[in-house]
């Protein structure tokens, strides 16, 4: 094996590494949210745009586990007619795509851009108890 192809497969391997300890951490002993069991409205509509290397897709995607929430992912990574979508929609509310972040994440019509905090997401949740939780404008 030549020490590039080594270099290249170890590469690859360190990224699997990483996302096995990111997941791991949140999914064992990272933070849990108890307080939305049962809580989390069913007609929440939650899409997260990601890239399958980013570190911060991983945590959300095990914060979103760990909290019960429901989502659909999209990998804008893999060109597919959600992937243009999601191009469109960043030009539509006037975002330069050429700066964007991942994760974004759109919440009950808000989107979220450039990796925006769980506590954010959240706040954007529709609960059970509380059906005015959800805003309709874009957030940024």
């Amino acid at each position: 094996m030549r020490m590039k192809d080594f270099l290249k497969s170890w590469k690859f391997d360190a990224s699997l590494l990483l996302l096995a300890a990111v997941v791991g951490w949140f999914w064992l002993i990272g933070p849990s949210h108890p307080d939305f069991e049962g809580r989390i409205a069913d007609d929440n509509h939650v899409v997260m745009y990601s890239l399958l290397r980013c570190p911060k897709c991983w945590a959300m995607k095990a914060q979103f586990a760990a909290a019960g929430i429901d989502y659909e992912e999209v990998r804008i990574d893999k060109d597919t007619p959600q992937t243009a979508k999601f191009w469109e929609m960043l030009r539509h509310n006037g975002v330069k795509t050429d700066v964007i972040g991942t994760p974004t994440v759109l919440v009950n019509d808000v989107l979220l851009i450039n990796g925006p905090s769980f506590e954010e997401v959240v706040a954007h949740l529709r609960l059970e108890n509380d059906r005015s939780a959800g805003n309709t404008t874009a957030a940024q």
